[in-house]
């Protein structure tokens, strides 16, 4: 198998092939370069983020985004939980009116109240449950058929609002960058690209620790390539087209020859007052790529985390994360779970698959247009079909870290610095 080491870069954080030979990749320490073969080359990149995800549609133009603050890193006081957020500015609301009232100030007063009393009627009417309807062909689906894509105004997260968060973009191989803040203070956790356009998705925060989790999130689009709606060619970078997920995103897939996203991660946010996505149960969201109507969200089994996403011949494929969340003395924590689960929805149902005894996985992969399809399980090992996920074997390769898909090869990441090829048998 051919083999690329990298002997000068500890860990490989991410990488993308451009060419057959060539390509970008991200290191541990936030720093980007280009290869050729086994030799890199460093990219200067803008100093005032760390850089977090990145990804290029060509060998020209290409996207970085990241933040200022690095989420474990960051000391907050206080352990609000996601659920005591949703509070805050109802709190917030009612001690103005309550102050209003007490100065005389009784027009203030009663704006205030009425503002409060119209959220709840909205909240508890049943309007935006006119978007939504069952699937069909799923109990696991939801229709939504509200236009959910709209101008971006900034979405704060005021226990981080230190944070900034950014996208830089270059059309000449990193030698010019133009960066961009995104209107948020959540951390950018995936990017894609539909035509010439980047998508970044986002997630308010995922690291258990100072800051309290927060299961929210959102999808910025950066460009003017109109091919798929023609409101792009005038979308800017102060407000950029969004749209609100209403979960925290962990990855976004892109498939072209469905004209589909796939935009998978936590399961949903309650907001306030209701609406029809933030209402309804699902990690997954399925998207057109015209970015209009009709939307789906699709829902797995259990409250837990989507960490990867294919489709095959028969149907869709994820992998979950060992972990759920949990309310504990006021404070959303996360609580472990057994494994890290291989589920496949198919005939609109979700069956739990076991690969040689083993019902712990990190990543599934399949390659398009074949029967052909990888597992990754836990422990780093490889399984293989090559008749959709109906029966599986070993491949024999060990010690891989996560496995990337380009155009008919699948490549690992192994021993931290060293991408190998598989090869097709």
């Amino acid at each position: 198998m051919k083999t690329l080491t990298f002997s000068h870069i500890q860990q490989i954080q991410d990488f993308q092939f451009i060419t057959d030979s060539s390509g970008v990749l991200l290191d541990d320490k936030g720093q980007l370069y280009k290869f050729k073969g086994g030799e890199t080359e460093l990219i200067k990149t803008p100093e005032n983020f760390h850089i977090s995800h990145f990804h290029f549609i060509n060998e020209n133009q290409g996207a970085i985004v990241g933040s200022s603050v690095v989420p474990e890193h960051t000391p907050k006081e206080g352990t609000l939980g996601s659920y005591s957020l949703l509070l805050l500015p109802i709190l917030l609301l009612l001690w103005l009116g309550t102050k209003a009232l007490r100065t005389g100030k009784t027009t203030i007063a009663s704006a205030v109240l009425l503002f409060i009393v119209s959220g709840l009627v909205i909240s508890c009417s049943g309007n935006w449950q006119s978007y939504k309807s069952p699937d069909p062909g799923s109990r696991f689906s939801t229709i939504i058929t509200s236009n959910q894509l709209r101008r971006a105004t900034f979405h704060a997260y005021p226990v981080n609002k230190e944070n900034k968060s950014f996208i830089s973009i270059t059309h000449n191989q990193g030698q010019n960058w133009t960066t961009h803040q995104l209107p948020t203070h959540f951390y950018p956790t995936a990017i894609a690209a539909v035509g010439n356009n980047f998508i970044v998705g986002t997630y308010a925060n995922q690291t258990e620790g100072n800051i309290p989790l927060h299961a929210d999130g959102d999808l910025y689009f950066y460009g003017n390539d109109s091919t798929y709606n023609k409101r792009f060619a005038s979308n800017n970078t102060t407000n950029p087209y969004t749209i609100a997920v209403n979960r925290g995103v962990n990855g976004i897939r892109y498939f072209e020859e469905d004209s589909v996203l796939f935009v998978f991660g936590s399961e949903r946010m309650p907001t306030f007052p209701k609406n029809e996505v933030s209402s309804t149960n699902g990690n997954i969201y399925q998207i057109h790529t015209s970015l209009l109507p009709d939307y789906k969200i699709i829902d797995v089994p259990d409250t837990v985390f989507v960490t990867s996403l294919s489709i095959s011949k028969n149907g869709l494929w994820v992998t979950l994360d060992n972990k759920t969340t949990s309310i504990t003395d006021g404070k959303q924590v996360y609580i472990k779970l057994d494994s890290k689960k291989l589920l496949h929805f198919r005939n609109g149902t979700w069956a739990d698959i076991s690969i040689k005894n083993l019902t712990s996985f990190r990543q599934v992969e399949f390659i398009r247009g074949t029967a052909r399809g990888y597992v990754l399980s836990e422990d780093g090992e490889v399984f293989e079909t090559l008749n959709n996920g109906t029966d599986w074997q070993t491949t024999g390769i060990s010690g891989i870290s996560y496995m990337r898909l380009y155009k008919n090869t699948m490549v690992l990441c192994k021993g931290g610095n060293q991408l190998v090829f598989l090869q097709n048998s």
